[in-house]
Parts: structure tokens; C-alpha cells; sequence
């Protein structure tokens, strides 16, 4: 029987204490059984994913073995989607968008669209990004503070989109990068128990990416890839008690919100 190839793949990271956990003394709950197994060290459960990094792997490995693949069908006109999940300060925010030392999914997979233009010369490129967040269900312009709230239409020939949205026509990855520089400092955030900057917002960084022939006969592509940051899964309790009132609406939506 020939191996079906599937599409959607699940891989979990396991992080290094952080300062504040090293101080208290805690201890890291979960290693890595082989590739493909987490297991509980002080006890005998077990899970089995696609793959499974211990917290000494970069975020230059996971980008080769599971982001490289959904870009380079992105780039042949196959949409994608990149997303991480967990609870506040399992460091989501930082394998997508990095520190400077060490780039994020977001970094990296912006040079590798770029990089791929450069070497296709039998084809025309066009980017255009935009990046939106989903706070208490109200979709948010990112990239335009007057955009709030913004509505979803439904078009015949391009599927679902965000009306009014801005786009921006990109032709580097520094033009990408200072997009997302703004983006960033109009996104929700509070401080928590975990860390001092949590995200309270969904937010999704979408690159359109529309490709045709030089050459011969006119092949129009139209793609989609969405690299999202989702806000952290918790109980309200954890953050502090003078933003309790907020937080509670906050982790209402934060745990119930669907995606585009």
C-alpha cells in the first residue's frame, strides 16, 4: 500500500527553566523519550507526536524539519498555516518571533520567501503582508489603530476575507521585518504570573504570496501563509488581582476564539 502523505503535522518543544523557575528550585517535568515521544519523568505517562525537541534544540532545527516544507508549498501556491499552542510562558512568542540571537519561525520563514523569489527566475512574485489580532473576538488592524473591529466577508473566488484589512506590497525582508516592529507595539499585552509580557491577543501575521510564469503560459497562483502567535491558554487566576475583572473577559475569549 503506497504511504499516504499528510499534511498536517504536530510537533511539541520541551523549554528550559527560566530564571524565575531556577531560583525556586522546580524541576523540569517532561523529557523527550525519542523523537517521537514525551514522557513524564516522575511518573509513566506518555504521548507521541510527529516529533519532540528537548530544551536544548534551536529554533533553526524546528524551522528545517517542520516550517521549510509549508513555506516551499506556499511558494508553489498551496496555502499554509504555522502556529504554536500552550499555556503563558511555555515560550510560543519566542520559537515564532525569536530573540535577536535567535531568530523565530516568523524571521526565518520571511528570508526563506525571499531567498526562494531570488532563485526562481521563471517566475514574477508579488507579497503583500498584513498582521491583525483577535482580542475579545474583535478582529484589530495591527498595522492601522483606526482599524478596529474589523468584519469578515465571504468572496466566491478567494474564500473568506477581513474587509478593510490593510496590505501592504512588500519587496524585502527588512520592509516585512519593520511591518512586523509595528504591528508589535500596537498588540495587547499584560504582565503575569509566568512573565512580565504575556500576549492577550491572538495574532496572525498573514503573507499573500501571488506568483505567474515569465515565460510561456500565463499560470497565476494565489497563496496564503499565516504564521500565528496564540495568546496563552490559562485560568484567570494567574494574573494579578488589580486586572482581574479584565483578565477574566480576556481568557473567556482568549479560550473559546475560532480562526480565519
Amino acid at each position: 500500500m503506497e504511504k499516504k502523505e499528510e499534511n498536517i503535522t504536530v510537533a511539541v518543544r520541551i523549554r528550559p527553566l527560566n530564571e524565575r523557575e531556577l531560583k525556586s528550585t522546580a524541576e523540569i517535568a517532561w523529557e523527550k523519550k525519542n523523537n517521537n515521544i514525551v514522557k513524564e519523568i516522575k511518573g509513566t505517562r506518555e504521548f507521541p507526536f510527529d516529533r519532540v525537541y528537548d530544551p536544548s534544540t534551536h529554533t533553526s532545527q524546528l524551522f528545517n524539519d517542520l516550517a521549510s516544507q509549508v513555506i516551499n508549498k506556499c511558494m508553489e501556491g498551496y496555502n499554509g498555516c504555522i502556529f504554536c499552542y500552550g499555556q503563558t510562558g511555555s515560550g510560543k512568542t519566542f520559537t515564532m518571533h525569536g530573540a535577536k540571537k535567535s531568530p523565530g519561525i516568523v524571521p526565518q520563514a520571511i528570508e526563506a520567501i525571499f531567498s526562494h523569489i531570488q532563485q526562481a527566475v521563471q517566475k514574477e512574485f508579488l507579497i503583500r503582508c498584513s498582521y491583525i489580532e483577535i482580542y475579545n473576538e474583535s478582529i484589530n488592524d495591527l498595522l492601522n489603530t483606526n482599524s478596529l473591529n474589523l468584519q469578515l466577508a465571504e468572496d466566491r473566488r478567494n474564500g473568506i476575507k477581513i474587509v478593510g484589512v490593510t496590505e501592504e506590497v512588500c519587496t524585502s525582508p527588512n520592509q516585512v521585518q519593520s511591518l512586523l516592529l509595528l504591528g508589535e507595539t500596537h498588540k495587547n499585552i499584560a504582565s503575569t504570573s509566568f512573565n512580565q509580557r504575556s500576549s492577550r491577543a491572538h495574532s496572525i501575521f498573514r503573507v499573500i504570496v501571488e506568483s505567474k510564469n515569465s515565460f510561456g503560459k500565463i499560470d497565476l497562483s494565489v497563496a496564503a501563509l499565516n504564521l500565528i502567535d496564540l495568546a496563552g491558554s490559562e485560568s484567570a487566576n494567574v494574573h494579578t488581582s488589580t486586572a482581574s475583572t479584565t483578565r477574566t473577559r480576556e481568557m473567556k475569549y482568549i479560550n473559546r476564539v475560532g480562526f480565519i
